[in-house]
């Protein structure tokens, strides 16, 4: 399907989709796999440092309860970036030949991707004290999982490039940029982001017992 969409659009040089929407989905997510590190580093990290931290765990309210609320107070910050964004296409959308389909797919997976981002900063926002080093811990491992795509090309033997080709995100996007919204991409990126979640309540919950 990827090959034929391609092959449908590959001739036309000034397609606006292309040329203007899939340029700026591919910023604003360059921007989100940098920015996420500044945005979480606070929601774990300072509370640590502070000492504030032990005031939540004393509190009426258990490990998964301060995950959650710190993860969809960073993806709320996201969400609100990508929103502030995508302004700049949606404003030239009528001098332009604007796909619909093609946009709303391109933002899902915009915001699916980002949402791992949050989760991957969150955890680790908890395993240090240092703000600084939350966050380049965030950007490190960032680029681990978004490089894991390279594993395609580099692997030689087909078990080890199906492994990579499961796991990788690159190609995921891609099809999201292409309107291509597989049921098996969302779950993929959704359970990602929930393993990076269930890490964080673990080190949230070790933290009782210090």
């Amino acid at each position: 399907v990827r090959e034929s969409i391609m092959a449908a659009t590959s001739g036309k040089k000034y397609n606006f989709h292309y040329q203007v929407v899939g340029e700026h989905i591919d910023l604003m997510h360059f921007l989100i796999l940098f920015l996420s590190g500044p945005i979480t580093m606070r929601l774990l990290a300072e509370d640590k440092k502070n000492r504030t931290i032990d005031l939540l765990l004393t509190s009426p309210v258990n490990s998964y309860q301060i995950v959650l609320a710190k993860f969809f107070a960073g993806t709320l910050a996201v969400t609100t970036l990508i929103a502030l964004g995508m302004l700049f296409p949606l404003s030239v959308s009528l001098v332009g030949d604007f796909q619909f389909g093609m946009f709303f797919s391109s933002i899902l997976g915009l915001l699916l991707v980002s949402i791992l981002y949050v989760a991957i900063g969150l955890f680790a926002s908890a395993i240090t004290q240092s703000l600084i080093l939350a966050v380049v811990l965030t950007v490190v491992l960032n680029l681990l999982v978004w490089m894991l795509s390279a594993g395609i090309d580099l692997a030689s033997n087909p078990l080890v490039k199906d492994f990579f080709e499961f796991v990788s995100i690159g190609p995921r996007f891609t099809d999201f940029k292409m309107g291509i919204i597989k049921l098996e991409s969302v779950v993929f990126l959704a359970s990602f982001s929930i393993f990076w979640l269930f890490l964080t309540e673990r080190i949230i919950e070790s933290l009782r017992w210090k």
